[in-house]
């Protein structure tokens, strides 16, 4: 799936995401995601950034509406049930959490939804015992938590399949949006971006977000070139360029 994450760059505002979910459902993704985190997030002055329970009701018609799946990353165990009421196709757990053993066994204990574990910069050790909670019906995200390109490291991708056995997913936090392209030669899972309305404001997801303007583009390029990949066989074939021999 090309999952396009609004995280937190609603800013609380539910016209705005309208806007932003008026955009990204006309494009080839395959899902959205929202963000909503703990209570201390928006008691140290982040209040603002809260939508109401109403609106993700409706947001979520709308997704599913457009033949989208509607997604969560959720570090407040107090909605669970709330989203699962919804019908939430899918949970997305922050790095953060990752090490928080006690928030996971609950979590797992109250969705049988697929979950995608993000690992920032955790350590192998965290992911094991991580997915030893979370059990094989999990999603790891490689992502990097750094808009340095030089620190993206794609080749993990690989590593972590081998390792974990269970499947990989890309979350970009470049701020270089040709990683995007570069990482389907890694074959991931999945591949999260995220969205923001443009570059005269500064979101909570900045850096690495694509500009409202550009998701069609990007989306559009993502599906065109995975489709590149083949199936690794190489084939006799018959040459289709005029004039070459």
């Amino acid at each position: 799936m090309l999952i396009c994450e609004i995280g937190l760059n609603h800013l609380g505002s539910s016209k705005w995401s309208d806007v932003m979910l008026h955009h990204v459902l006309d494009s080839k993704i395959d899902a959205i995601t929202f963000q909503i985190r703990e209570n201390q997030f928006y008691e140290n002055g982040f209040a603002f950034l809260k939508l109401d329970e109403n609106y993700y009701s409706q947001a979520i018609k709308k997704v599913k509406s457009r033949a989208k799946k509607f997604g969560i990353a959720l570090s407040n165990l107090d909605y669970l049930s709330f989203f699962e009421s919804l019908g939430t196709d899918f949970y997305k757990i922050l790095s953060k959490d990752i090490t928080n053993l006690d928030f996971l066994q609950k979590f797992r204990q109250n969705t049988s939804k697929d979950i995608y574990l993000s690992t920032g910069i955790s350590s192998e050790k965290d992911i094991n015992k991580a997915l030893e909670i979370l059990g094989r019906k999990t999603t790891l995200i490689h992502t990097q938590l750094t808009n340095d390109v030089n620190q993206v490291n794609l080749k993990a991708i690989f590593t972590m399949k081998s390792k974990f056995k269970v499947p990989v997913a890309f979350g970009n936090h470049c701020d270089n949006f040709n990683i995007l392209y570069a990482c389907l030669g890694y074959e991931p899972s999945d591949i999260f971006f995220y969205v923001k309305g443009s570059d005269d404001f500064e979101y909570p997801d900045d850096k690495h977000s694509i500009p409202l303007n550009r998701v069609n583009e990007v989306a559009n390029n993502i599906k065109c070139l995975s489709r590149s990949l083949g199936d690794g066989v190489k084939k006799e074939m018959k040459n289709t360029i005029e004039g070459q021999k």
